[in-house]
């Protein structure tokens, strides 16, 4: 009886050997032939990289140029700003103090005497 339990263990034993044996080989060629394929692709992915490089490359160019431009633009904006200032001199005639203005009465109304040197007018617009 103990010599077939010990032959029964032993062929357990010999089972899950034989079993992890045939899972071991198994992966081992999955990795094989996933190493294998992507050899293959590395040589792809290879050309891809230097498409996106000489991508990247043209729109660094075009933003450098870009950049050129608009620092042309705004020299040329600041030269024209500083080209077009308004003049700080005042042109406008400045009213005269001590200037009559002589103003017709004829119909209006008159707070006071008529014939006073100062004459308030008083004025309303009704549209």
């Amino acid at each position: 009886m103990i010599n077939e339990v010990l032959l029964y263990k032993w062929k357990i034993k010999f089972y899950f050997n034989k079993r992890n044996n045939r899972m071991l080989r198994n992966i081992t060629s999955l990795f094989l032939c996933l190493f294998l394929f992507s050899c293959s692709d590395l040589q792809n992915a290879a050309k891809s990289i230097e498409k996106v490089n000489e991508n990247q490359d043209l729109i660094i160019n075009k933003l450098n140029a870009l950049d050129k431009k608009i620092a042309l633009l705004d020299k040329k904006v600041q030269q024209g700003a500083a080209a077009n200032k308004p003049n700080k001199k005042n042109d406008k005639p400045k009213a005269d103090p001590n200037k009559i203005y002589d103003i017709a009465e004829a119909g209006s109304i008159v707070l006071g005497n008529p014939d006073a040197k100062v004459s308030i007018v008083k004025w309303t617009d009704y549209q």
